[in-house]
């Protein structure tokens, strides 16, 4: 069985697409950042026996056939990997081109899976420049992903990988890989170059008809009208063309996005924080969002160590203060066959 997976990073410039992309369009003057990965990329494993990576030809095309033998606790510690061969800038604009199939002997018929795929810093703190969900199929697609840097670096200091380790007994298939660039000099826009627009999944296409009713309901249900009158009080006479100024105090419908504890505790114990920390607590504190929850201090792997608890407990104060409602996670899932009255039970225990 093939299990989808679809992995966002905070901070990263999001793009998920999908097959059908044409190198038609391609502007001129563009320079290499990973040349051919089916050439470079390599396997990364925790232990032998969870993928086996060999390259072969189809078609007779050079290509990587993966088989993926079993999930790992953690999806990051089974991925494929390939390093930036030339430097990129944080301002330039990158195209990810890709073909990738599942192999049709080695699934089910109408197997499909969402792969995810990022490009990012080699080392700590692994800062994202795109993080894609590819919408994969037994038959072969051509994904063009086109991006804004935020990061860049010398050769080798940037890593494009494949995120392997939640998906289950597979086989892949990926051929045709390679990011060029073009410097901000050279005034392009990662809008103007090509990308498909099925997005992983039936009805998140832009034009989707699910939309159209649902923003009719938003517009009803979540707006209201608000009318000002202004009176002179000596007279209680309407006064024409006076300054009104609204600001907006609460929501009744909460606005909020997933945070990073390590950055807040930094926050909340007043820490040096570096530029990009820094405009990342400038964000939180700009009333965009009213309601947080934490990426994984919450959860049990992080809760049961002293040292994470206790930076996600400062993080929650810190979010507390800001005024934040925070969503929590469950620490413990019972499993199927326990009752929720037994699940009750426990719980007053």
């Amino acid at each position: 069985m093939v299990w989808p997976l679809l992995v966002v990073l905070a901070g990263a410039a999001s793009v998920a697409a999908a097959a059908g992309s044409s190198t038609s369009g391609i502007p001129p003057g563009s320079f290499p950042v990973v040349k051919d990965l089916v050439a470079t990329a390599e396997l990364f494993s925790p232990k032998p026996g969870f993928a086996n990576l060999t390259r072969i030809t189809t078609d007779g095309v050079p290509t990587l056939s993966l088989a993926v033998a079993k999930a790992t606790s953690n999806p990051y510690d089974l991925t494929l990997r390939a390093y930036s061969d030339e430097p990129a800038a944080g301002s330039d604009v990158l195209l990810a081109t890709v073909e990738i199939r599942l192999v049709p002997s080695a699934q089910p018929a109408n197997s499909w899976a969402l792969l995810s795929t990022s490009f990012q810093q080699a080392v700590a703190p692994f800062r994202g420049n795109l993080d894609a969900g590819l919408n994969v199929t037994s038959e072969w697609q051509r994904f063009s992903l086109p991006f804004q840097a935020k990061k860049g670096g010398p050769a080798g200091a940037l890593r494009w990988h494949f995120v392997l380790g939640s998906l289950g007994p597979s086989h892949w298939q990926l051929r045709a890989g390679s990011i060029v660039g073009w410097a901000a000099s050279a005034n392009v826009s990662a809008t103007s170059l090509p990308v498909c627009c099925n997005f992983g999944y039936d009805g998140r296409s832009p034009d989707a008809a699910w939309r159209k009713d649902a923003l009719a309901n938003a517009a009803k249900i979540r707006r209201g009208s608000l009318a000002v009158r202004v009176v002179d009080s000596s007279t209680g006479k309407l006064v024409s063309s006076a300054a009104v100024r609204v600001d907006q105090l609460a929501h009744t419908f909460r606005h909020g996005t997933a945070v990073d504890a390590s950055v807040i505790s930094m926050a909340a114990r007043g820490a040096h924080l570096g530029p990009d920390d820094a405009k990342y607590i400038e964000v939180l504190e700009s009333g965009l969002f009213q309601t947080a929850v934490f990426e994984g201090g919450m959860k049990w792997p992080s809760w049961q160590q002293p040292s994470l608890r206790n930076r996600t407990l400062a993080s929650y104060a810190w979010l507390k203060a800001a005024g934040y409602y925070v969503r929590m996670h469950n620490l413990v899932r019972p499993p199927p066959s326990l009752s929720t009255t037994a699940c009750l039970g426990i719980r007053a225990a």
